[in-house]
Order: structure tokens, then sequence, then C-alpha cells
């Protein structure tokens, strides 16, 4: 059975935490390091020898990355002993491939830490699980689709951990990780280099599954895979329009078959190629502009940015568009005014079938045209010259793409018309305020007025070119009055001028109202922000602001926003807003005060102070002043207050302190305190140190080594003089050209692969409560050459001496042993060529010769020795 869970941290590992909470801190110093031991077991409790242990160091802030400090295996027991650096860091211990059964890899996370002491950590690793069937990646790894992380087959009961990551930029170019779901599944999410300018960019989708069952080490796999665009949408069948291809007629296009089959689409109508209009409405208006031509249309698949745009499909033509028929009259058109000399005769077209029509018209005077065509709105003025005619008008519609149609009105007959007479004055309509328009009406005349025009005066004085019946005031005339004088002009009467009364003296507008009032946001603090909003007003124009403390205007202080300061402590703000225009009067109102400015926020602590460095009289300690969030606002100062076991020992801004001896056995601590004018102040602890134990030891007289540095010799370490007593003391021998550590203890033998090197050895004097400091001796002389290996016992020659029978000699013994042995057979003391060999066959030159032996022998970093047996009898025939 497979369990799923999410996974809410990066961790993907299981993680062995050492120590306290987890700090962040970036990769220490490569002088900065401490050692870490213990023994590895396998489930059984037994040692496992051979595994390989690495210490990586946490190389980011988050700590998602670790660097490799150092790699060691364990021994024959289980042991290891491996170096790391100060800060956050990790070993991840690795079994042996040949372990039966495997066993699963194991990291182990050690918190923050700035002690070089030594860490003992011992390590069980648990069985690995081995799946049946490989996790995969099951779908189609393209934008916008759907991705589920399969977690393969198990030989047990699992639970299952999913993490889908992107690793990319967000158009800054600073690379990072960002955790897409925790979900088994998931839609693949869109990369914008695709789409947009700016957003989430990135090129492998990556799936962690952290599988997990009881008594089993965690098996932890990475699926990778790069989403690609899904394919751009594609025709299958093409598109076609349908419907009547007449002017005041629907067209309607059906966008065909495509792959992938897109729910929407955009369409881009052409008449004759031409280019009419587009939209996502499947229906289009035959329109007039089109007659006699054909009608295309190119549907579009409307894309997203899983996929690339598509191309356009363009469907055949329809047939040519044919004209829509003639509007037909249901009202006929009709005179409209008094039919005599000096009055005005307009037209009313009457009503058609079809809407949207165009007229214009042609009057008929005794039945023949008079004039030309004209709109139908304008008036006709009636003049003397048509006295006792007669009138009707045709009137002509049209609309483009139909056929012209044409309706005629009934007569009238012309009469007399009376000379003008003005019988209610002429009238100034609008206010006189600047930026207004004033507007005349002509008055009430009689008789027979063919013609009006108009004149505007200001404080009696024509303006010249101000004929139209409006006027509209301009800035330069506030203060002044106006009048209009209308004239009317009739055939072959004497024209008829008649003022207007004057108008009140020309202002400006009342000044603007605040509908809704000004306001001030934020809170009334020293260092905190307000912010003022204008309101809303009767009309849009520039507001001014200055604001007030207890009502008393604050120099300078003439923005939308303020950041009140210590002098206004206590105080109320306000702010007065003032609109002004050329148009109007100014405009004022002056919001609510706020509460008195308050002490600006107290810094809340949200990581406490710690201390750093060793507590040890002589040493140094360091405050760390945790960190804070200061809403903002910069420039606090912090004191720093170090106590002795609860009582003050300095206060200042000081954040360091020198450990003396009045500190020995006691705990110190600090508090951390942040103040600023005006605002009130905030104050944390650090947890107490360690007990402050002794200075560290120091050497006096430097190590040293005495013997002789030959190969196979024993040479003894002397610890130096310290500065005092009760110490106690581990070596290190190390041989010239490396850093391992050769030898432990205080005394060593020296080896052949010491020859021509130099030794020397580090001693290490510690105490409880106090650092340990190392010295280091001088180096001995070059090792040389061990004494050549001496015979113990010569060899011996064995066999019967007559020519053809074989000798057989032996290599004697020798003081020491790990030697290579070569022979030499000789003939009356001298060597006889290719006889190297343990055994030596008599031939006949042998005979009446004695046969000795020489045996020589070798070792690594000594010189040779040799030695001889004793000669043969003479040799005889057979």
């Amino acid at each position: 059975m497979i369990h799923r869970f999410r996974l809410l941290s990066g961790v993907l590992a299981a993680m062995l935490v050492v120590g306290g909470a987890v700090g962040l801190a970036p990769v220490a110093e490569a002088d900065e390091a401490l050692t870490v031991s213990g023994v590895i077991y396998d489930p059984a409790g037994k040692v496992v020898a051979g595994a390989s242990i690495t210490a990586a160091a946490c190389s980011d802030v988050a700590c998602l990355n670790y660097t490799t400090y150092a790699k060691t295996t364990s021994d024959a027991v289980g042991h290891y002993e491996i170096s790391q650096s100060l800060g956050l860091f990790q070993l991840i211990v690795e079994a042996p491939s040949t372990t039966v059964p495997p066993l699963a890899a194991t990291t182990a996370r050690f918190a923050r830490t700035d002690n070089p002491n030594p860490i003992r950590k011992d390590v069980r690793l648990l069985a690995r699980l081995i799946p049946t069937a490989q996790p995969a990646i099951d779908g189609v790894c393209q934008y916008g689709r759907t991705l589920t992380g399969n977690p393969g087959t198990w030989p047990t009961d699992v639970t299952v951990a999913y993490l889908w990551t992107t690793y990319g930029h967000d158009g800054s170019y600073s690379l990072s990780v960002r955790t897409e779901s925790t979900e088994q599944s998931l839609t693949v999410p869109i990369s914008q280099s695709f789409y947009y300018d700016v957003g989430w960019r990135y090129t492998d989708l990556t799936l962690t599954l952290v599988v997990s069952a009881p008594g089993f080490g965690d098996y932890q796999t990475t699926l990778v895979c790069s989403p690609t665009r899904q394919p751009a949408y594609s025709v299958t069948t093409p598109p076609t329009i349908s419907g009547e291809p007449i002017v005041g007629q629907y067209l309607t296009v059906d966008p065909g078959v495509w792959s992938g089959t897109p729910t929407e689409f955009t369409y881009r109508w052409y008449v004759n190629g031409r280019f009419v209009g587009t939209g996502t409405d499947r229906r289009k208006l035959v329109t007039g502009s089109a007659l006699g031509q054909v009608y295309t249309v190119d549907v579009l698949p409307v894309s997203g940015p899983e996929r690339p745009a598509s191309r356009s499909v363009r469907s055949g033509p329809t047939s040519v568009v044919l004209q829509g028929p003639a509007a037909s009259s249901t009202s006929a058109p009709t005179i409209l005014g008094d039919p005599r000399v000096g009055m005005a005769l307009t037209v009313n077209p009457g009503t058609w079938d079809v809407p949207d029509l165009s007229y214009t018209c042609q009057w008929l005077k005794d039945g023949t045209p008079d004039g030309a065509m004209y709109s139908c709105g304008s008036p006709r003025i009636l003049t003397q010259a048509d006295f006792g005619h007669t009138f009707a008008t045709q009137v002509y519609a049209s609309r483009s793409g139909y056929a012209p149609a044409r309706a005629t009105s009934s007569t009238v007959t012309v009469g007399p018309g009376d000379p003008p007479t003005n019988s209610a004055l002429p009238m100034v309509k609008g206010t006189a305020q600047l930026g207004q328009t004033l507007t005349a009406t002509l008055g009430t005349w009689t008789g027979a007025a063919s013609k009006f025009s108009y004149q505007w005066l200001a404080d009696e004085t024509p303006i010249a070119g101000q004929t139209s019946p409006s006027y509209a005031i301009a800035l330069t005339d506030q203060g002044k009055k106006f009048r209009v004088q209308v004239t009317a002009t009739s055939g072959d009467y004497v024209p008829v001028k008649v003022l207007s009364p004057s108008t009140a003296t020309v202002t400006k507008r009342k000044a603007p109202v605040a509908n809704v009032q000004p306001a001030i946001t934020g809170t009334a603090q020293v260092g905190q922000s307000l912010t003022v909003s204008s309101g809303t007003w009767t009309q849009s124009i520039t507001p001014h602001y200055q604001w007030l403390a207890d009502g008393v205007a604050i120099p300078g202080a003439t923005r939308g926003t303020f950041t009140a300061g210590v002098s206004l402590l206590t105080k109320r703000l306000s702010v007065r807003v003032t609109v002004t225009s050329a148009l109007y009067e100014d405009g004022m109102a002056t919001t609510l005060p706020t509460a008195a400015v308050s002490y600006g926020p107290r810094p809340v602590n949200t990581i406490l102070p710690t201390i750093s460095g060793t507590p040890y009289v002589t040493g140094d300690l360091r405050a760390y002043a945790g960190e804070w969030d200061k809403h903002g606002v910069e420039n606090f100062a912090y004191s720093y207050t170090w106590y002795r076991d609860g009582a003050v020992i300095s206060s200042g801004a000081n954040s360091y302190l020198k450990v003396v001896a009045a500190d020995l056995g006691h705990r110190i601590s600090v508090h951390v305190t942040l103040s600023k004018p005006g605002y009130n102040s905030a104050s944390a602890k650090s947890a107490s140190s360690g007990v402050v134990g002794n200075a560290p030891p120091t050497v006096k007289t430097l190590p040293a080594i005495s013997g002789t540095a030959s190969v196979g010799r024993t040479v003894t370490a002397t610890p130096g003089v310290w500065s005092r007593t009760g110490l106690t003391f581990t070596y290190a021998w190390v041989r010239s050209g490396s850093t391992a550590v050769i030898g432990t203890g205080t005394t060593y033998v020296l080896t052949a692969a010491d020859q021509v090197k130099t030794i020397t050895v580090a001693v290490t004097a510690s105490s409880g409560g106090s650092p340990t400091r190392k010295a280091t001796s001088a180096p001995t002389a070059q090792v040389t050459q061990g004494t050549a290996p001496t015979s113990t016992a010569a060899p011996a020659i064995t066999g019967k001496t007559i020519v053809g029978q074989t000798l057989t000699s032996t290599h004697g013994s020798w003081s020491t042993g790990g030697l290579i042995y070569s022979y030499q057979w000789t003939r009356n003391g001298s060597a006889i060529s290719g006889a190297t060999k343990t055994t030596y066959l008599l031939t006949k030159p042998d005979q009446g010769s004695r046969i000795g032996m020489t045996v020589t022998v070798k070792k690594a970093g000594y010189q040779n020795g040799t030695a001889k047996a004793a000669p043969t009898a003479i040799i005889t025939a057979k």
C-alpha cells in the first residue's frame, strides 16, 4: 500500500538534528573548524566498516545548498573522525554498496555553532528501500497539461511525499528555486519567457519523491522533465459562411473543425480582400459598402500561453452582394410652417419601412423644381417673389446598398406677410460667470421678418465679430455686463433693431464645495507617515494642502503626505485643503484632527540577542543584537548591558566584552536596548553563556622529538613546557609534504614511507573548562634508510655433490621479517651466470669445483643485507 502526504519543507532526506534550533549562517572560514567523531551502526546494532562520511557546510542563507568540506570512511570498528567548519553543517553517511542487506544513506544535520569543541555523534543506518518498479512522471510534459507522480511499486507499505519545483528567475535574473506543488498531480506552469516580458521563467520541472516506510531509511529520487508548448491549433475542416449576401441581411460563419478542439475564435471579415472588421461574434450584417463584392472571413482560434499562436484560415467567398430592396413611404412627407411671405417653411420627410435612411429634398414651385437639392431639415424663408405661388416638396430617401426611393408632399399656397414688430424683448440666457456661455433669444416678433441678426455688446460697446446667438464669457470679461442687439430684416421694410436687458456683472463661479470631506489616514505617531485625501469636490480642480498642529500651520508642510517629528508630540494634526482656479472662487475644507501625536512604535524583538565567543578568562565575547521589527524606522541607538550571574558588569554602546579573572566560574549574559528620541525604547535579553573557564594554556618550551631518524627506529615526543600543570596532552605525528596524521601516541616507529621526509609532532594541551591550545615541534632530520638486516643463521646447501644431481639452498634466518630474498650460486667463489634460484643442477663444468650460495635480502627503507652458505665438497663425476 502507498500512502501520500504533502512535503511541507525543503528537507527531503531524513535529518538528524543535533543541538538547538537550526540557525542561518554562511559557510565558515577554512581555519574555523571542529572535529566530529562517532561510530556507524547498522539496524541490528553492528558496526559498519568502510562507510563513507561527507561533511558539508551550508552555502546559502536559506541552507538549500551545501558545499562539501571534508570526506572520510569508518574504520574496521565503525569509528570515524572528520573535520567540519563552524556554522550550520551536515554529515552524509553512506554504507558500502556491498553491505547485505543494503542500507540507506542518512543525513545528520547540525545546528549552527561557533564553538570549536569536538562533537560526538553516533549514526545508526536503516535498511534501504528498493523499488520493484521505478517511480516515474506520468503524462505529457507540456505547458497547461496535467502531470502525475507515479510512485512505482514497493515490497512493503510506504508513504510517498511529492515536491514539484522549478529553478529559474522572475525577470531580475536572480536565480532561485520555486515550489510549485506538494500534491501528486500538477498542471505544468507556464514559463513566461514564451509569453510575457516579465514573470517566472524556467527550463526544467523537477519532481522530488521521498518514500518512507517503518524500519527503512527514506528513499529519495528526483525526476526531471523539460516542458514544451502544446502544438498550435490546426484546421481539419475549413470554415464556411452561410446566409444570403443581400444588403441588410446577416451572414453566419461556421469556424470549421480544428485539432485540439479550441472553444474561442476571432473572426476577421474582408470585402474583396479589404479588412472591414473583427470580433468574436459569428454573425456579420451585410452593409451597403459591400454591394457588388464578396465577403470572406479569416478564422483564428484564441490560443493561451500554453501553445504558440495558430495561423488563421480563410473561408471561401460568398456570392456577390446584392442590393437591398427600395424603401417605401408609410406616411407621406408634409410641409410645416405658415405659408406667408417672411415666414419659414420646413419639411417633415414622413416615415419609411427601412431604418437609418438619409433624406434630401427638392422644393417644387408651381410643380417645377425650384433651387438645388437641400437637406430636408433646412428652413425655406418665403419672400415677396413667392407670393401667390404653390409649393410642394419631393423627398428622396437613400441608404447605401438599397435602391433609391421618392415621395412627394401635398401643396401649399403662399399668402401675404406682415412687417416685423417686436412685442417681447430679446433676452440673454445663462449665468454671468467666467467660463459660462450666454445665449440670446429672439424675443417675440410679428410681421414678415425674413432674417434676424445678432450683435453682442460689453458695457454698451459692440464686440467685434460676436454676431452669433451665443457668447462664451472669457477670463478677461470679469466685471463687465453684457447685452445683445437683435436686428429683424424683411423685404423692403426698414430693419428693426431691439436691445435685450443687461446681464448682471460677470463674476467668478461660486467656490467648489466638498461633497466628501478631506480625511487623514495613518497613525499619529512620531516617524509614521500620514496621508491626506483631497476629498471630492463639485468641480475637478487642483487641491493645495497645509498641515496644521493644534490649528497652527506647520511651515513647509504642504504636501499630501507628512511625517510627524519629535517636536509635535502630544499635538493634534489636521490639514486645510484649498482649491483654486481662475474660473472659481477659492474653496476650502479642513479635515478632522487626528489623535494626539504619540511616541513612535516600540521595536519588537523577533530573534533574541546571542553571545558569540568562548567564555574563558582573557577571551573576547561579542553580543549579537538579534533581529528586530522596527516598523520601517531606522537609526535606532543600540546599547549593551553586560551581566555576571545577573549583576551588571558594564553598560554602553560597546558590543564586546573582555572576560576577566572576576568572571571565572560565572555565567555571562547581555541586555540589548534600542532607543531613539520620540520613540518607545525596547530591550531583549540573551541566554546566559556557559560557565567561564580558565584562560587557555600557553606553551613556554615547544614539544621536542628524540630518537634516531632512521626507518625502523622509534622516535619519542615530549610535550614541552606549558604555563600550568594538570593538562592533558594529545599527539598528532605528521610527515613533511602531507597533513595526514600518521600516529597519535607519544612514540612513533618510522616506516619506509617516512624515508627522505622530516617528521613533526603537534601536541594539543587541554584542561576542563578552558580552550585547547596546540604547539608543534621542530622537524626531525630527514629520515634515512634503516641498517641492513643481519643473518642470524647462515643459508645451508643440501644435496649430493655429483654431476647430474640437484642442490638446494635455504635463505637462512635474519634479524627482521618482511624481506625479499634473491639467490646467486657460485663456483669456486665466482658467480654462475643465470643460477639465481633456490635449486641448482650440477653440470660437467662443475666437476672438480666447490659450489657456494650467496643470499641477498631487501626491504623497503632498509639497506641490503647478504649472507653466504658454506661451500660444498668437491663435485665428482657420475
